[in-house]
């Protein structure tokens, strides 16, 4: 059950909309205000999303004895994808603002110190170009006076209110009707080789997503 002293006076700041205002002017506090940094390194022959929380990249986990169980979650990983049909077969490159890098992200719950490795394509200008014409995303995201106004409500009402997360739901969704594609980094020619036990991706082929 949600109610309004649940609700803590930091939530509330966060949910308005003068939190973005400039900090003498404003409850929320300073850091906060602060734009999330990360940084793309390649390191492991692969891309690595490197915040300040989180440093694991895949070379420093390739010299540690744990490696091997790293690994398996890298083809985890990729196998939940290919469950789910997001790779094609490799093609050669002919479009090349139409491929997109993927950036691997390691991490380690620090309540039950479990290991998690994430992939994703990178979605920045840094990748490529190709020019989106279809909805990739199967529900629309509430925005933040929506949010406001339903848990205002849901609070007044003294109702319940439940989240969920789904695995990799950007997933679910149709393919873009354009078609994009991903270069195999080190992880996925190793997922490729070693799990699938499909025939090394010769060099200049990309995979169509």
């Amino acid at each position: 059950m949600l109610c309004r002293d649940q609700i803590s006076q930091l939530n509330i700041d966060q949910l308005s909309d003068h939190w973005t205002l400039k900090a003498s002017l404003t409850p929320v506090l300073p850091d906060l205000q602060k734009t999330p940094t990360y940084d793309i390194v390649t390191d492991g022959d692969v891309k690595n999303m490197v915040m300040k929380v989180m440093k694991l990249t895949r070379s420093k986990l390739m010299k540690q004895t744990d490696w091997s169980a790293w690994n398996e979650l890298e083809h985890l990983q990729l196998d939940q994808y290919d469950k789910q049909y997001m790779f094609g077969d490799p093609v050669p490159v002919e479009d090349e603002s139409a491929i997109f890098h993927l950036v691997w992200t390691y991490v380690v719950n620090k309540l039950d110190s479990c290991k998690k490795a994430c992939c994703v394509c990178d979605g920045s200008s840094r990748s490529g170009q190709v020019p989106y014409r279809s909805l990739t995303i199967p529900a629309n995201c509430v925005d933040r006076t929506g949010s406001r106004i339903f848990y205002a409500i849901s609070a007044a009402e003294n109702m319940l209110v439940y989240g969920a997360d789904v695995s990799n739901a950007f997933a679910e969704a149709p393919s873009p009707k354009q078609g994009f594609f991903i270069y195999p980094d080190r992880a996925f020619n190793d997922w490729w080789v070693n799990k699938k036990g499909k025939p090394p991706i010769p060099a200049g082929h990309v995979i169509l997503v």
